[in-house]
C-alpha cells in the first residue's frame, strides 16, 4: 500500500453486451488532486483481442493490474504526474516492453546472440498470447506464470534440461534490463529452480590414435583446415572467431593472439598464448604475408573471410570418410585440446586463461563435463585401515 491513499473505485468492464464489433472498454475512477472528486478513466487495450473469450480473459487480467496500481495511491495530478499514473497511461505491456529492450540491446550483441535472443522471445510471446498475457501490464507477470512457462516448455514443447535453462536465462537477460531502467521492480524467473542437465554426446573429444589417423588424411587433402584446427586445439578458440582472425591480430614476437571484442563470443577482448607447436606451424605457413588487414583464412580475396561453416563442411567430409559419427565435429578440437592439455598436467589457471573462462569454478565445471578430475589424491593416497 502506499504511504497516500486516495480514494478510487475499481476497475470494471464494459464488454457492449458481448457484441465484439463494438468498443470495448475497462473503466475506473481515479482520485484527482485538482478537482477534489473522483474522476472516470478508460482503457481500451483490451479491443486488442478479437474474440468475446480472449476479450474478457485479457480484461480479467488487466482488471486486476489496474486494481493494485489503484490501491497503492494512484491519482490524477495535472501538475506533477506519479510514477504510477505514467504507468497507467503508458500500458506497458509484457509485449511491448520486451520487444523494446531487445531492439534496445540489439546493437551491444553479436548477430548469433540477437537470433537466439530473438528465437527465445518469439516462442515466450507466442506462448503469452495463447494464454492472455502478451497484452497485460509486464508487473502483472510474475514468478507463478513463469513457471507455467517453463511447464510448458518442458511438456508440450518437449525441450531438454538444458534447452529450457539457456531460454530462461536469456529472458532473465532481458527482465534484468528492464529492472535497470525501472518498468518493473522484481525478475519473475531469478528464483527458478534450474532444470537438471543430461550431458550431451555431441562434440565428442578425439582420443590419441583418433588424432592420428584424422590427421594423416587431412594433411593429405586439406593443409590449411589442419593450420584451422591448430587453432582450435592449441588456442581452446571457437571456429567462428578463427575465420574472422585477421593478420594484425598475431604477434609471433611475444607470441599472443588477440582477440577482439567484435569477434569474440563473450563480446570482451582479451589474449591468448601460442604454444611451441602452433608457433612453429605459423612460422613455416605463409598465411601471415600480406597487409596486417588481410584475413588468416580468407574468401574469395583476403579482405573477405571464409564463409561460416566451410571449414566445418570441409572437416565433415573427411570424418565421414574416416568412419566417425556426428557427435564428432570441427569443435570437437577444443574439447580434445583441453583434454590433452589437463591429461598432461597443465594446471588448471592455465586452461581458465586460455579458455577465456571467467572463473576457476566455471573451468572446473567444464572439465567435470569432460569426463575428467578424478579425485587422484583421493584414489591413491588413501592410508589403509
Amino acid at each position: 500500500m502506499g504511504e497516500n491513499l486516495y480514494p478510487f473505485r475499481k476497475a470494471t468492464l464494459n464488454d457492449c453486451g458481448g457484441d465484439v464489433s463494438q468498443r470495448w472498454y475497462i473503466s475506473f475512477y481515479a482520485w484527482s488532486i485538482q478537482k477534489n472528486m473522483l474522476i472516470r478513466r478508460r482503457d481500451y487495450s483490451v479491443n486488442n483481442y478479437k474474440t468475446k473469450e480472449e476479450r474478457r480473459a485479457y480484461a480479467k487480467n488487466q482488471i486486476k493490474s489496474i486494481n493494485v496500481i489503484l490501491s497503492d495511491g494512484y491519482h490524477i495530478d495535472v501538475n506533477k504526474k506519479s510514477e504510477k499514473e505514467t504507468e497507467i497511461n503508458k500500458s506497458v505491456t509484457l509485449e511491448k516492453a520486451l520487444l523494446n529492450i531487445l531492439e534496445i540491446k540489439k546493437s551491444t550483441f553479436r548477430n548469433s546472440s540477437y537470433l537466439s535472443f530473438s528465437s527465445t522471445l518469439n516462442i515466450f510471446l507466442k506462448w503469452a498470447k495463447d494464454n492472455k498475457f502478451a497484452f497485460t501490464n509486464i508487473n502483472y507477470f510474475d514468478r507463478f506464470k513463469a513457471q507455467m512457462y517453463v511447464d510448458y516448455l518442458l511438456s508440450e514443447k518437449k525441450f531438454s534440461g538444458k534447452t529450457v535453462n539457456v531460454k530462461n536465462s536469456c529472458l532473465k537477460s532481458l527482465f534484468n534490463n528492464l529492472i535497470e531502467r525501472d518498468v518493473i521492480k522484481e525478475n519473475p524467473f531469478v528464483k527458478l529452480k534450474k532444470q537438471k542437465e543430461v550431458k550431451s554426446l555431441q562434440n565428442i573429444a578425439y582420443t590419441t590414435k583418433e588424432i592420428e589417423k584424422i590427421k594423416k588424411e587431412i594433411l593429405k587433402t586439406d593443409k590449411e583446415l589442419w593450420l584451422f584446427i591448430q587453432f582450435i586445439y592449441y588456442c581452446f578458440m571457437r571456429p567462428n572467431e578463427i575465420r574472422l582472425l585477421k593478420i594484425e591480430n598475431i604477434d609471433l614476437k611475444k607470441r599472443k593472439i588477440f582477440i577482439p571484442a567484435a569477434i569474440s563470443k563473450n563480446c570482451k577482448e582479451g589474449y591468448l598464448d601460442i604454444p611451441a607447436p602452433l608457433f612453429d606451424s605459423l612460422k613455416i605457413s605463409k598465411i601471415l604475408k600480406g597487409k596486417n588487414n588481410y584475413y588468416l583464412f580468407c574468401g574469395k580475396t583476403q579482405e573477405i573471410p571464409v564463409s561460416k561453416n566451410v571449414m566445418s563442411r570441409r572437416h565433415r567430409i573427411i570424418i565421414d570418410e574416416l568412419g566417425f559419427g556426428s557427435n564428432y565435429t570441427l569443435y570437437s578440437w577444443k574439447h580434445t585440446g583441453v583434454v590433452q592439455a589437463y591429461n598432461a598436467g597443465v594446471d588448471i589457471k592455465s586452461i581458465q586463461r586460455q579458455c577465456r573462462h571467467s572463473s576457476i569454478e566455471m573451468t572446473d565445471n567444464y572439465l567435470k563435463s569432460l569426463g575428467l578430475y578424478e579425485n587422484e589424491a583421493f584414489l591413491m593416497k588413501m592410508p589403509k585401515l
